[in-house]
């Protein structure tokens, strides 16, 4: 569980530091990578909605992963998404497409150990 907690303090002090530069494309990084932790952890919903966002955000900004991350990405996303009912699948995906940049961020610092 150590290594959960110190890889949630490192990304909140990424989040923190990306939003203050204001760089769309390294916050939606930093998202991911959480949501990967949020996956990791058990709580494939939460993965779910912080990839949700992403996805979504990435295009609204014309931002999209190269294709070794696309692959990585569709892998993990199949992983949490097995481990839900489809329609719990569904529902944070949708949950997620309708977050903004600053409610995603929101959600990961929320949900995060961080002590």
């Amino acid at each position: 569980m150590g290594s959960y907690v110190e890889a949630e303090n490192t990304l909140v002090e990424a989040l923190n530091l990306v939003r203050e530069l204001g760089n769309v494309e390294m916050i939606l990084d930093v998202l991911q990578h959480f949501a990967t932790v949020m996956a990791m952890r058990g709580e494939a919903a939460t993965a779910g909605r912080l990839w949700a966002a992403v996805e979504a955000l990435g295009a609204a900004n014309g931002i999209s992963p190269n294709e070794a991350e696309r692959r990585q990405y569709e892998r993990d996303i199949e992983s949490a998404r097995r481990r839900l009912d489809p329609s719990q699948w569904n529902e944070a995906w949708e949950e997620g497409r309708s977050l903004t940049l600053d409610g995603a961020v929101a959600i990961a610092v929320s949900l995060s150990r961080v002590p």
